[in-house]
């Protein structure tokens, strides 16, 4: 019971009416008579002085004096007598002193027993009212006599007298006592009503209450209360409510910047791993070449070399050092695109001219390998930066030829579309042409584990870095940097015969 709020209402309730009714009950039986008499006794005093009042010597209209008396029999359920000072009957209800032997025989012993009181001298001497219970002569009976003196010749020469059963007021008692399993019955249905409407005012609303509570203690801010109300559960529920609201708010600004700080966290991790990596695999580049003029500078110091071999000591040390040139032009273009300090030209230009003339700087490395070239691309004008975009062309084009066998081939088409080949993009990228440029060279397929990874810096598929396939691991990272910064969808996807790249710019439509 004491985790039921109805229930414990309901015993309340039930214990709270039930003492009511036992009390009313019990007062009923003890005191309904002595109150139900002693108002009678008052009644019939007040009503006799009323009519004493208004026939002391005023009796010459008998009729309406009869009259008179029949209604106070009528209204008091009692019966009306003037009697002489000696006990003699004066008047009647009836006007022909016609009435029944048992009542004219009550009214008479009334008055005889009344004569005998102490009360009767005073009755007649002071002008009191007084009214006594008597028995009847077979003690069967009890009646209230009620003696007024009257002045109908002199002062208090005569007296009425009233009698009225007490017959009807035990009778009405015990109608009441009957009446009382009726009215426990009703009780009981009282309690039960009153539990209904303790359970939909108070009970279901706490119920309710409690379970959006319960489940915001477990951090499940889903569920609303759902109680109308303006009272003070109302108020507690709108105020729940609000109070729901605002944790479910800070709960998930919380996971927000806890996600962002993890993000954070793992960004710096990150950084610090590049860093690292970054150092590693620049020293690693640098020590190579540096190692090799230190060594071939060495010998000519020396004189190691002969005279037929100090052009090719000179020609190694050029070369390494162009190799060194050549990362560190690539270190500064990824540092500029990276720090976005670098800012680009961007402007309208054919396409197909740009290819042909990267084509050209590399013709003599695809005869070296007698690699053949087609090309089929449109001439259309672009929107870029043209200079960066030769960059791009440069890098897949070297790539395709270091990555091509002998009697290999290249192929680089284009063509229009709408939608690109994935979907990160914004909106408005389907609402434009874009020219998508793919560069493929016949060779084995990088795996598919590999075709994420081959944008990162430093990055070789060839995990020895065989310096005789050439590269830094910067190419792609910068060619992806460059991208990014024209909105390119780019990427490289493997074919039955070779490896594909791709990249997409924006048609310039004003000029088409």
């Amino acid at each position: 019971m004491k985790k039921n709020l109805t229930l414990r209402l309901f015993v309340i309730t039930s214990i709270f009416i039930s003492i009511i009714l036992i009390l009313i009950l019990s007062l009923q039986s003890i005191f309904f008579e002595k109150f139900y008499i002693n108002k009678k006794m008052n009644t019939l005093k007040s009503e006799i002085t009323k009519f004493k009042i208004a026939y002391s010597y005023n009796y010459d209209n008998k009729p309406e004096l009869f009259k008179s008396m029949q209604d106070f029999e009528i209204n008091n359920n009692a019966k009306i007598a003037i009697f002489s000072n000696k006990g003699e009957i004066m008047f009647l209800s009836d006007p022909n002193k016609q009435m029944d032997d048992i009542v004219l025989q009550m009214l008479k012993e009334a008055f005889k027993k009344s004569s005998k009181t102490t009360d009767f001298s005073s009755t007649l001497n002071e002008g009191k009212v007084t009214a006594n219970i008597f028995a009847s002569e077979n003690k069967d009976i009890k009646n209230i006599v009620c003696l007024a003196p009257i002045s109908l010749e002199s002062i208090n020469d005569n007296i009425i007298i009233s009698v009225s059963p007490l017959q009807t007021i035990k009778e009405a008692s015990l109608v009441i006592k009957d009446f009382y399993p009726y009215a426990l019955f009703l009780g009981v249905l009282g309690i039960v009503f009153l539990s209904i409407i303790y359970s939909n005012l108070i009970s279901k609303p706490l119920k309710d209450i409690n379970k959006t509570a319960f489940k915001m203690a477990n951090l499940d801010f889903s569920e609303q209360c759902t109680v109308d109300r303006e009272d003070e559960i109302g108020n507690l529920a709108k105020t729940l409510n609000f109070l729901s609201l605002n944790l479910n708010n800070s709960l998930n600004a919380l996971k927000k910047y806890n996600n962002k700080l993890k993000d954070d966290i793992e960004k710096e991790k990150r950084i610090e791993n590049m860093r690292k990596d970054f150092i590693a695999n620049v020293s690693h580049e640098l020590k190579t070449p540096i190692s090799l003029i230190e060594g071939y500078a060495e010998g000519l110091k020396d004189n190691i070399a002969k005279e037929d071999q100090k052009d090719f000591y000179v020609d190694v040390i050029i070369d390494e050092a162009h190799n060194m040139e050549s990362l560190l032009n690539d270190m500064l273009d990824l540092s500029q695109l990276e720090s976005g300090s670098f800012n680009l030209h961007i402007d309208s230009f054919n396409i197909k001219p740009l290819i042909n003339h990267a084509l050209k700087k590399f013709k003599g490395l695809m005869e070296t390998k007698n690699i053949n070239v087609a090309v089929d691309v449109s001439d259309n004008l672009v929107i870029g930066d043209k200079i960066r975009i030769e960059q791009v062309l440069n890098n897949f084009i070297s790539n395709a030829i270091k990555n091509t066998i002998e009697k290999g081939s290249i192929s680089i088409c284009s063509r229009i579309e709408q939608k690109p080949y994935n979907s990160n993009i914004d909106n408005d990228y389907k609402t434009k042409d874009y020219l998508f440029v793919e560069v493929f060279n016949t060779n084995s397929n990088i795996p598919k584990e590999e075709l994420n990874n081959i944008w990162d810096k430093f990055y070789k598929i060839d995990k020895s870095r065989d310096r005789s396939k050439g590269g830094t691991g910067l190419g792609l990272n910068i060619v992806k940097n460059i991208l990014e910064k024209h909105n390119s969808v780019y990427g490289a996807f493997n074919k039955l015969d070779g490896v594909c790249f791709y990249f997409s710019l924006e048609i310039d439509s004003m000029k088409c």
